[in-house]
């Protein structure tokens, strides 16, 4: 009953992503590539979020500009979520005069001697880059709250699938924990090792973040990092310093995953490809 990128009635919005896992179980290498299918999901996740929160956000920056027009009022149609690129360059590009100018030193442009021309393109690319760092801080606060494993439809191979939540609460507690503050939001919840699993085997079904809330009411992230030793590397006299490196990469796999939860890192990649936009 959920409906991708669309608030329910709790305001809640629910996001999915999937990866392969080119191994069957009984492959010594299914749990790394098991992990690295579950970052690969989440990555697919995230894009599906940034899509959606770009053209958010460019959609509510031109109708702010253009309401601040009342010598040119235009109506646009709402933006659909997602792959709006294009569209948001054609209205960019109809920004023109004293108007682009005011914008374009808005971003910091310098507008003296530019061509008009010019002048549209130095405002699309500061637009789209001032928009995109807008989508990535909203990403902040987006929780998998569900992750699977299933057998491929075709093949010996496997799929992972990741299921996320963004609300305005998972945002404030994100806020919380970045500024290391308790959070005035609380909830009904229970001792740590209760949400745990009861055996190993358990423990194995288990990937990604969990928001939950412990016996006081507060809010706590359970985080599951994993990595594996093939049965190749368990032999001989280095198999217990393979085992410790084992370890050490799924702590920091945990560790991750609370970071990205807490607070997103942004970066850019400026990638040219003929005949794309």
């Amino acid at each position: 009953g959920i409906e991708w990128g669309i608030p329910d009635k709790k305001k809640r919005t629910f996001y999915f992503g999937k990866a392969d896992i080119p191994f069957s179980e009984k492959d010594s290498d299914f749990s790394k590539a098991a992990e690295i299918g579950y970052s690969k999901a989440m990555l697919d996740l995230q894009g599906s979020f940034i899509r959606d929160a770009f053209g958010k956000h460019a959609g509510e920056t031109i109708n702010s500009y253009e309401n601040d027009d009342s010598t040119n009022k235009r109506e646009f149609e709402d933006l659909p979520r997602g792959g709006a690129i294009e569209q948001i360059f054609d209205r960019v590009t109809q920004l023109a005069g004293a108007k682009l100018d005011a914008e374009l030193r808005k971003l910091g442009v310098q507008v003296e001697g530019l061509t008009e021309e010019r002048k549209k393109t130095l405002y699309a690319e500061k637009f789209t880059q001032d928009i995109m760092k807008k989508a990535f801080g909203s990403m902040s606060g987006l929780v998998p709250v569900q992750t699977y494993i299933a057998k491929a439809p075709v093949g010996d191979g496997y799929e992972i699938g990741v299921v996320a939540v963004m609300s305005k609460k998972t945002r404030d507690i994100a806020r919380d924990m970045r500024l290391k503050r308790p959070s005035l939001i609380t909830g009904k919840g229970k001792a740590i090792k209760d949400f745990l699993p009861t055996d190993k085997k358990g423990f194995l079904q288990e990937y990604g973040l969990r928001l939950v809330y412990d016996e006081t009411g507060a809010p706590v992230l359970l985080s599951y990092g994993r990595w594996g030793v093939s049965l190749q590397d368990m032999k001989g006299r280095f198999a217990n310093r393979k085992m410790q490196i084992a370890q050490n990469t799924a702590l920091n796999k945990a560790d991750q995953a609370i970071q990205e939860f807490i607070n997103v890192n942004l970066s850019f990649s400026d990638d040219v490809k003929t005949g794309q936009v």
